[in-house]
């Protein structure tokens, strides 16, 4: 490789890193945002926010190409600009040989992005499906905070007043309104976090469930001694 074919090569190399970088911290901030407020309000560890936002399914292949488009646009540009381009084609480059180095850089991140696709991608989509199982739990302990209203789910607000150090809850309410046209609102004196069929879910008793009827718009109340209700 003539030294002037090296050059543009190392300056594609840097400057498609640059703007894959920069691309995808901007995703990975705007993908993260959602588990930071986790950490900052409702008390997510740091080292489980960071774990879960280095494995959030990886998006480097569509990063990749855009990044060497923007290189090669930008590298190429610049030479001519300089009127380097002319100086090659003066020195005895031709077409081909100028255009050599872009296709290498290509071949190299279309080889990078293969590989992501069909190897860490997956990878990267299993452990993080297991991490999120593993820590459902913990996680949604986590989410609902005695005194304060929570939405650890979407649709669904719970309040608990009081959480014991066993972790038994006391005063809860749940309001359900996934459903828009037929919210529930329940209330409990007691209940506890439990796992049913590796799902979180909140066990409450001697509670009560109340709901508007579509027809009469009569509040209706049902006395609850056991309730199970999507965590």
């Amino acid at each position: 490789m003539r030294a002037i074919s090296r050059y543009v090569f190392i300056q594609l190399i840097a400057v498609t890193l640059v703007v894959t970088v920069a691309l995808t911290c901007g995703v990975w901030l705007i993908r993260s945002l959602r588990h930071l407020d986790h950490v900052v309000n409702r008390g997510l560890p740091v080292d489980t926010f960071l774990w879960k936002v280095v494995l959030l399914p990886t998006f480097l292949s569509v990063v990749l190409p855009i990044g060497t488009f923007c290189a090669v646009l930008f590298i190429y540009n610049k030479l001519t600009m300089d009127s380097e381009v002319v100086a090659t084609r003066a020195a005895g480059l031709s077409q081909v040989q100028l255009a050599a180095p872009a296709f290498l850089v290509a071949l190299a991140m279309t080889a990078i992005g293969y590989s992501i696709t069909f190897y860490f991608q997956p990878v990267s989509h299993k452990t993080f499906s297991d991490f999120q199982f593993e820590t459902q739990n913990d996680l949604t302990g986590v989410l609902l905070q005695e005194g304060a209203f929570s939405d650890p789910a979407q649709g669904i607000t719970v309040y608990v007043r009081e959480r014991s150090a066993d972790g038994k809850l006391r005063g809860l309410l749940i309001h359900d309104n996934r459903d828009p046209g037929n919210p529930v609102t329940v209330m409990a004196e007691s209940g506890a976090l439990v796992a049913n069929g590796g799902n979180p879910r909140v066990v409450m008793s001697n509670g009560n469930q109340q709901q508007i009827d579509k027809d009469s718009g009569v509040l209706l109340g049902i006395a609850l001694l056991f309730h199970l209700e999507d965590g």
